[in-house]
């Protein structure tokens, strides 16, 4: 049970403190350069950044940060025609600050399985990087099964 809560719990932690610094970091970002348009009531382009939560595990809220970090990287946001534009060193720690957290997020979300190749495929696989006809095959030990499956993840 330890080896299974420990891990979890240390990475809720690590969590907790990257969030921590994605809300204080880009929410100030936010007030200075976004707030405007799109903070106290207004909400230009059906973005209204006070409703938005910083959680970023919920699908809707990544999708706008998501769009937010996008509209902030190309240069679109905020407008061209805004009296006081962000200094290149506010974009990169804007975007220091939200890209890994989105990162993060959506690695957690994606729930990817890894697996591991079975005997076939690894013999196949290194003939095909080193243009060999190597019968790796026969000299590795027997694959395990799960329900006549061999790629188990």
């Amino acid at each position: 049970m330890t080896k299974c809560f420990l891990p979890s719990l240390l990475t809720h932690l690590i969590l907790t403190a990257l969030v921590g610094a994605f809300e204080d970091k880009v929410s100030s970002f936010l007030e200075f350069h976004c707030y405007d348009c799109h903070g106290d009531g207004q909400n230009k382009g059906g973005l209204a950044l006070e409703t938005l939560e910083t959680a970023l595990s919920n699908p809707a809220d990544f999708a706008h940060w998501e769009l937010i970090f996008d509209r902030v990287e190309t240069g679109e946001m905020p407008p061209k025609k805004v009296k006081e534009r962000p200094t290149d060193e506010e974009l990169k720690e804007f975007s220091g600050h939200l890209a890994p957290a989105l990162t993060r997020a959506h690695e957690e979300r994606k729930g990817t399985v890894l697996r591991r190749l079975n005997r076939r495929e690894y013999e196949n696989t290194m003939n095909d990087l080193f243009g060999t006809n190597l019968r790796l095959a026969e000299m590795l030990p027997e694959d395990g099964r799960s329900h006549e499956f061999d790629t188990v993840g």
